[in-house]
């Protein structure tokens, strides 16, 4: 298995990124070319694949957000395909992000995940993740 960073849209990519997104979440609304585009092209952000045997069996975005205090790291949509889940696919791939957000200057690493995830929640708390108390708020617009 082998991480890779996506820098050239290919429709390959985004079919293998909207096979993965209902195993994040029934409600997730699979992406457009547009948008993929736009996460390949920004500056901010990084999205990685896990690939095996020219299949792309895991992703995960990370997002860089500079502000006055810190340069910190957001990790999104941590996804492995589920014929492929208990194989340290998804630690290999944050610890992958981590890393990338080091190199960036990043000196905080956020994520977020719901609590019925429990395999996933146990992950990144193995990987040394502390559950943060605090509000978090959305607005959907």
């Amino acid at each position: 298995m082998k991480i890779i960073e996506i820098q050239k849209y290919s429709g390959q990519i985004l079919n293998s990124i909207n096979d993965l997104i209902p195993q994040l979440s029934g409600s997730a609304q699979p992406t457009s070319s547009q948008k993929l585009k736009g996460i390949i092209s920004a500056k901010n952000s990084f999205l990685f694949l896990a690939e095996e045997g020219g299949c792309f069996i895991g992703t995960l975005t990370l997002v860089l957000i500079n502000i006055p205090t810190c340069t910190k790291a957001q990790i999104e949509d941590v996804i492995v395909d589920k014929k492929f889940e208990g194989k340290g696919i998804g630690g290999k791939l944050i610890l992958y992000a981590i890393a990338v957000a080091i190199e960036k200057g990043a000196t905080l690493v956020n994520l977020t995940c719901s609590p019925h995830r429990t395999a996933a929640n146990a992950l990144y708390k193995k990987l040394g993740f502390e559950k943060r108390e605090t509000n978090m708020y959305k607005l959907e617009i």
